[in-house]
């Protein structure tokens, strides 16, 4: 058998050999508005990868150039084809995981004409961990600090408490990446829908 899933659209997906065609908008949307982050472990509500998108776009430096802001709302987009996996999990998996991840991204980007792109790695990490600790902060139990994340959650706080009222994510999600691909002159594949 090979390593290939069906998508919610219909389409077969190679995870071996990731193709940006086999890309479209609402396989990438929809599975990031359903996936929980902390493989469920929060206490009130889930929290989605989509909602975790939208929490790092909010907290990205108002001057983000689009490309960076476009890879911010796409940094975790190959989730919708091989799942959340967790940062400890993915450690403790290696680099195989973590090839397939990346090659799955690469095709995501690729589809969104954003596979070339000059992309500020240092914001994206740091959008990204600063929700993570945000997170940990507002939604999961009480524990002692995991080393190497940001401390002062005070804005970033606020902004979760934005994201997690919006009525429609998927909506949000998609309308923001409609944008930021816009502002970027991207010029969106037949194969996204757009």
């Amino acid at each position: 058998m090979t390593p290939t899933i069906q998508t919610y659209t219909g389409r077969l997906f190679s995870l071996a050999r990731p193709c940006a065609a086999d890309v479209h908008i609402d396989d990438v949307l929809i599975p990031l508005t359903r996936l929980c982050r902390f493989t469920g472990h929060t206490l009130e509500s889930s929290w989605t990868v989509a909602q975790h998108t939208l929490l790092c776009d909010d907290l990205r430096a108002p001057d983000t150039d689009p490309q960076t802001r476009l890879a911010i709302l796409l940094h975790d987009a190959a989730e919708a084809y091989i799942g959340d996996i967790s940062r400890p999990l993915k450690a403790l998996l290696g680099p195989a995981v973590r090839n397939v991840e990346a090659q799955v991204a690469a095709a995501i980007f690729k589809a969104f004409d954003a596979d070339e792109v000059f992309l500020d790695e240092g914001e994206i990490k740091r959008v990204d961990d600063l929700a993570l600790v945000t997170e940990k902060a507002m939604l999961l139990a009480d524990s002692p600090e995991w080393p190497g994340l940001p401390r002062d959650t005070t804005r970033s706080c606020i902004a979760l408490s934005r994201v997690s009222k919006l009525p429609c994510v998927f909506t949000e999600l998609a309308n923001r990446l409609v944008e930021t691909m816009k502002a970027a002159e991207c010029s969106p594949l037949p194969t996204l829908g757009l």
